[in-house]
């Protein structure tokens, strides 16, 4: 991977006319960027101590020097190919199974409680696979600064939605399935705890390159318990959203 030739160092620069906070929140910008370009965390680390150093010596803004973060992680990955559409559909796919999930156990579970049937609508797969196009969508919108497009995403998942609920309350499901509760509480359980253990196992921390390897391994696994614990608001909006479908209250 190829890195553009920095500006010039300017020892005798003011150090202060970069303030600190504005050097933190572009290279937070960059990580993100860089991440939607697969670039590995220990690839970012290096880009970021080299960032840090320039722009220690030179006093330099940092827009100025290296561009927008969006550009300048144009300009570091300018030989490396783009994230490929199959890299997006398998997040699309993650965060769709792990809709469907939600929905499954979600149905399956009042009917373990009560005894009776499960009951599979067009509902139970229509609803997760527009969430989970929805987030992909909205992720990657919002990760370029596309906060316009990140927002228009979200609208057409809520428009599908409540187009749905509307055309189930005049018509009533269109497709009604029975089947035991525990042949869809089991699947539903492990599409979740699939999805989980995918996103957590994919943790790639950003590493400095004088990090030594303990304080590296520490920071994955408790990249790993976070990332874990951010699933924990998303699989309740996911559910919200799924329990407020009349199919499955």
């Amino acid at each position: 991977m190829s890195k553009p030739t920095a500006p010039e160092h300017h020892p005798g620069a003011d150090p202060r006319a970069a303030a600190p906070q504005t050097v933190e929140r572009y290279c937070e910008d960059l990580v993100v960027a860089l991440r939607m370009r697969d670039v590995s965390g220990r690839r970012i680390g290096e880009i970021l101590a080299e960032i840090r150093d320039h722009l220690r010596t030179s006093g330099e803004d940092p827009a100025e020097a290296f561009g927008t973060p969006q550009q300048y992680a144009a300009d570091l990955t300018a030989d490396v190919p783009a994230p490929s559409r199959a890299s997006k559909l398998a997040r699309w796919v993650g965060f769709t199974a792990c809709a469907v999930g939600i929905a499954w156990t979600d149905d399956s579970g009042r009917a373990l409680l009560t005894g009776g049937l499960a009951t599979l609508t067009e509902a139970d797969l229509i609803i997760p696979a527009v969430v989970g196009a929805a987030i992909t969508q909205a992720f990657d919108a919002s990760a370029a600064k596309r906060r316009g497009a990140a927002r228009g995403w979200v609208a057409v998942a809520v428009a599908v939605f409540v187009g749905l609920l509307v055309v189930q309350s005049l018509l009533g499901p269109l497709v009604s399935v029975d089947v035991p509760a525990l042949a869809l509480f089991i699947p539903g359980l492990l599409l979740i705890a699939g999805a989980i253990a995918y996103t957590v196992r994919s943790a790639d921390p950003v590493v400095d390159p004088l990090q030594d390897p303990a304080t590296t391994r520490a920071k994955r696994r408790r990249d790993r318990v976070l990332l874990t614990l951010l699933w924990l608001p998303l699989l309740a909006a996911i559910a919200l959203l799924i329990a407020a479908s009349p199919s499955m209250s």
